[in-house]
């Protein structure tokens, strides 16, 4: 009775997305182009007094244009007015300033480098600068400096992407991915978007034994003006890759970031059976080491990278 009830407890336990997290992000999704004036300022062909003012008809010297100049004419100025039409739409879809690709990288980091993650994204929250794009461009830099100097303790990864889009659709993209990856957790510790920062404290929380030592999932968004890599996530290299072209992007193409991880406080640990069961899309990285096993004497379900089984303590 005991065992079942432990199990029951376990999976109670594991039920629920984690319980913290914290992010950071920023983007100009403003094409660049023209001026916002209206078509109504400037000087008008009539006077404000009306058609009194003016050349008269019944003046012997007006000049009276044949009919097909007048269609010309009439024919020219609704070509200009299509035109500008049509700008405004390019404007409006993002066409003025080029297409916008975007790509999603995630990456799960094992206990030895976990806290090191975290607390560098912790820092660059709080101190980068997400309003201006050198400001963004250098954020974006230094997170993936993080995870590439971690690349021994990849475990999981997925990635998404795009082929390049206007920018209403780059930027819904872009914000859907990034809503999915922060609903992942309860609590957002740390947020820092556009130049704005709030924080909130920790709830109450104490490690588990079935979690052992946790991982972190970090989840890199990026939209840029230039054509980003299409990756698999099952292929580091390929990963590392993709990493390092995010790196690159100078500023002047950078559109949008955005960080997010899980979990962010330190007592909230996620082992990876728990991040097998609540994000099933990631792939598990050749040679890696951990997910759902079972225990050879109480056939209960834990995380590979537990010494014991937290069940019955057999040994693993």
């Amino acid at each position: 009775m005991k065992k079942w009830l432990l199990l029951f407890l376990l999976v109670v336990s594991t039920a629920s997305a984690q319980s913290t997290g914290s992010s950071f992000g920023g983007g100009d999704w403003s094409s660049g182009g023209g001026s916002s004036s209206s078509a109504g300022s400037g000087s008008s062909g009539y006077s404000s007094s009306g058609y009194g003012s003016g050349v008269s008809y019944d003046d012997p010297n007006a000049i009276v244009l044949p009919a097909w100049q007048q269609f010309l004419i009439a024919v020219a100025f609704l070509g200009l007015l299509f035109g500008l039409f049509r700008l405004m739409q390019r404007a409006q879809r993002g066409g003025a300033g080029g297409p916008i690709d975007v790509a999603m990288v995630q990456i799960a980091i094992d206990a030895p480098a976990r806290s090191f993650v975290q607390t560098t994204l912790r820092n660059l929250g709080r101190r980068g600068d997400t309003v201006t794009s050198v400001g963004r461009a250098e954020l974006l830099s230094a997170t993936v400096r993080a995870l590439r100097s971690a690349k021994l303790a990849w475990i999981y990864a997925g990635t998404k992407s795009f082929d390049p889009m206007p920018a209403a659709r780059a930027q819904s993209e872009l914000k859907r991915l990034a809503d999915d990856a922060r609903a992942g957790f309860q609590h957002e510790l740390e947020r820092a978007a556009d130049g704005k920062k709030a924080s909130t404290s920790a709830p109450e929380l104490a490690p588990k034994e079935h979690e052992g030592q946790g991982t972190v999932l970090v989840t890199v968004l990026a939209a840029a003006r230039t054509k980003l890599r299409d990756v698999r996530a099952q292929r580091v290299d390929e990963l590392d890759a993709l990493l390092a072209q995010l790196a690159s992007i100078a500023p002047a193409a950078l559109v949008a970031i955005e960080v997010v991880w899980t979990p962010s406080a330190e007592n909230d640990r996620m082992s990876t059976d728990e991040l097998e069961k609540h994000y099933p899309a990631l792939t598990k990285l050749d040679g890696a080491i951990g997910g759902r096993v079972y225990c050879s004497s109480c056939r209960g379900p834990f995380a590979a990278e537990l010494k014991s089984c937290p069940h019955c303590g057999a040994p693993t």
